[in-house]
């Protein structure tokens, strides 16, 4: 700004001897007009500094004017005053033109990261929670708009490249295993592809162990209902034959009445019964087997031994 205004020059002795404050005041305020306070790029800020520091170097030249003529003439009050007056408004103008710089720059910075942002594929709600920090990082240091823009580029390019792979590794475990296990795929998304794959490889081992408690439950409960039944049909083997009923009409042919069926009346033969039972109870004993290995619990272990042998007493006494 300095090179752009006329040299302020005083010289007194007792009275003012000669001076170009008005001038020089004209001139500093048609300069301030033409400050550009819209600041966008970084030229823009480029001149904004250059600006404040002429401003300051006019401030300093009143200063050092004021001083001199203080030296060379009291009676100097009304330039003193008017230097003064021009002094305030420079220093205004200065601290004004800074703070807009400051203010302006954070808020082209901030319109820079948020563009960044918004090109995150990921889903919106985690683009600040899971990236700010990464996105902050990458342009600490950068001092131009120009070096913040490349770095975020860089950075956003970084993280969509890790959220593609974590959605391959994702696709392919949907493919092979279902969507029911990966219910929260955007928050798995944004995570490195490496944690992606052990988290997968956890929720797998935790839902086969899930299918053999349930499959081994499912065994025992078979067993119990085969050992039940093997139980009920044993007590009714057991049972005394009930006595034959009387017939109705002693008088009665042998031969059907009209509209009537033959009853059978077949023997049966006890021999073949008796082993048509134990058929039954020998396919029993695959399950109950089965139901009493799957058996962990220490108490429920011996429950089932004692069972076992009640039933192995049970079938020695059957097949004698």
């Amino acid at each position: 700004m300095s090179a752009e205004i006329t040299t302020l020059t005083i010289v007194a002795r007792g009275e003012i001897v000669s001076s170009n404050f008005a001038e020089f005041a004209e001139r500093v305020r048609a300069r301030l007009t033409e400050i550009n306070r819209d600041l966008k790029t970084d030229d823009d800020f480029v001149q904004a500094d250059t600006d404040a520091k002429g401003i300051e170097s006019a401030e300093t030249a009143l200063k050092t004017a004021k001083e001199k003529a203080l030296a060379d003439a009291q009676q100097l009050h009304d330039l003193f005053t008017q230097i003064d007056g021009l002094s305030g408004e420079l220093s205004a103008a200065r601290l004004d033109l800074t703070r807009q710089i400051a203010k302006r720059k954070a808020e082209v910075k901030e319109e820079i990261i948020s563009a960044a942002r918004e090109k995150l594929e990921c889903s919106p709600r985690l683009r600040e929670a899971v990236y700010g920090t990464t996105l902050a990082n990458a342009i600490k240091g950068k001092r131009t708009l120009d070096t913040i823009r490349k770095a975020l580029d860089q950075a956003v390019t970084i993280a969509n490249g890790q959220i593609h792979k974590c959605r391959d590794v994702l696709d392919q475990f949907e493919t092979e295993h279902g969507k029911d296990m990966v219910h929260d795929r955007e928050d798995l998304e944004v995570k490195r592809p490496d944690q992606v794959e052990g988290e997968l490889r956890r929720r797998l081992d935790v839902k086969r162990a899930d299918d053999q408690r349930k499959q081994a439950e499912a065994d025992a409960k078979a067993a119990r209902e085969a050992a039940a039944e093997a139980q009920r049909q044993l007590k009714e083997s057991q049972a005394p034959p009930a006595p034959p009923k009387p017939p109705v009409n002693s008088a009665r042919s042998s031969f059907p009445m009209p509209g009537e069926e033959m009853l059978p009346d077949v023997a049966s033969d006890a021999s073949q019964e008796w082993e048509t039972f134990l058929s039954l109870c020998r396919s029993s004993f695959a399950p109950l087997k089965g139901g009493r290995e799957a058996l962990k619990n220490p108490g429920n272990i011996q429950k089932a031994a004692k069972f076992a042998a009640a039933i192995n007493a049970a079938w020695k006494e059957a097949t004698a």
